[in-house]
């Protein structure tokens, strides 16, 4: 009886779940309208970390190659 009960009181002092991201519903009109392009930026997040690390690695390779080919004079 005792266990019951302990698992009984962990489990009322646990948070509820997170909502899905995507869900707004139960929020006030004007929360919401604040919240949906944060939403959109996070959901973007790794689309733009791609990016900037693809820009940030192909200018690194671009000044790379300048400095072996200036040391490269005969080739």
């Amino acid at each position: 009886m005792e266990a019951a009960v302990s698992g009984l009181g962990v489990r009322l002092s646990r948070p509820p779940p997170p909502a899905p991201m995507g869900s707004l519903q139960g929020a006030d009109p004007q929360a919401a309208h604040l919240l949906r392009p944060g939403l959109a930026a996070a959901r973007q997040l790794p689309l733009y970390v791609y990016i900037v690390a693809s820009m940030m690695l192909n200018v690194r390779l671009q000044v790379h190659t300048e400095i072996h080919s200036a040391d490269c004079e005969e080739c």
